[in-house]
């Protein structure tokens, strides 16, 4: 089982990696908020947890549920926790990063633009046939580029990935 630290260590990089920095304190704290709250390890929070939230009030708690979870369950998973709380301020700096890896400045991204940024993110052995796939699963008008919004569909997964990785690190027991 990982420890804190080490997942903090985890989370840390990957808001380096989404261009989050701004707000990573806010998200670290959220995060060792949820390990702690999150006593029985199955990855998830119940409304008896989460009231124990400095801040929480039971109509913020009433509005999470509707909102992040569609009211379907009973419990919010760290993935729907952090997108209710923090995906719009994410948002604003995956433009600037979209801006970035769209180095012709064209408006879209390239697989020759999209297999440098995997490198420098620290994707081992990322090659064109990795950005291919990428480019193909998230070009939705099938002109093999990706536009902001097929890029941010992207992101958005990919940090979904890494969330499960984090909770599956903590919830090992």
């Amino acid at each position: 089982m990982a420890d804190s630290n080490t997942l903090l260590d985890m989370f840390k990089e990957v808001c380096k990696k989404y261009q989050i920095t701004d707000v990573s304190d806010d998200l670290g704290k959220a995060f060792r908020t949820f390990v702690h709250l999150d006593k029985d390890r199955d990855g998830t929070l119940d409304k008896e947890e989460i009231k124990k939230m400095d801040g929480m009030s039971e109509k913020m708690i009433e509005i999470l549920f509707k909102t992040a979870d569609g009211g379907t369950t009973d419990t919010i998973t760290l993935q729907k926790l952090f997108k209710f709380f923090f995906l719009p301020r994410i948002k604003k700096n995956w433009k600037t990063l979209f801006d970035l890896v769209d180095t012709d400045n064209s408006g879209h991204i390239t697989v020759d633009e999209i297999e440098p940024y995997l490198a420098a993110c620290g994707v081992v052995g990322a090659d064109s046939e990795d950005a291919i796939n990428i480019i193909s699963s998230y070009d939705t008008d099938n002109d093999q580029q990706l536009s902001y919004e097929e890029f941010s569909k992207y992101l958005i997964d990919d940090l979904d990935k890494f969330m499960d990785e984090l909770v599956s690190a903590h919830t090992k027991k």
